[in-house]
């Protein structure tokens, strides 16, 4: 369901659902499963909600990033996964959009998730890392006692 912050036509409304659903963005396609007479310009329509379609944009984002986060924490048990750099910069897009990631001019890439920060650093060596469940623990407890430590600083 498409979020108004005005009262919309049913045309308007089915745009915005069709835009967002099957027509995948498509504005000529959301505009005829509507039902807009095919003369209507597509422009006209669109300026007539572009407030509703940027809202609904910045919901259609944040739905994505738990999505983003959890293929982020997957990478760290394979850093070096073909594609990934690829995946990791879509990571970071999705992230930034959605006002996660601490946009720095370090090197890696920054990301602040409740005042943690994870630096991902390219890797070093291209072999794949293989870590059992006792080693990832591992690592992980030695993250959340850094970051406790930066907390209490």
């Amino acid at each position: 369901m498409v979020p108004a912050t005005r009262e919309l036509s049913d045309l308007q409304t089915k745009f915005l659902e069709a835009l967002f659903g099957e027509a995948m963005g498509d504005a000529n396609k959301a505009k005829k499963m509507a039902g807009y007479d095919p003369t209507t310009s597509t422009a006209k329509v669109v300026k007539s909600v572009h407030q509703e379609i940027l809202e609904h944009s910045k919901l259609y984002l944040a739905t994505h990033t738990p999505r983003a986060l959890l293929e982020l924490q997957l990478m760290l048990l394979s850093p070096n996964e073909p594609g990934a750099s690829t995946k990791l910069k879509v990571i970071q897009e999705i992230l930034n959009r959605a006002g996660v990631v601490d946009t720095s001019k370090t090197e890696g890439t920054n990301i602040n998730v409740h005042n943690a920060r994870i630096v991902l650093m390219p890797a070093k060596n291209p072999s794949t890392i293989d870590l059992d469940r006792s080693e990832f623990k591992e690592i992980n407890d030695i993250f959340v006692e850094i970051t406790n430590e930066d907390k209490e600083v």
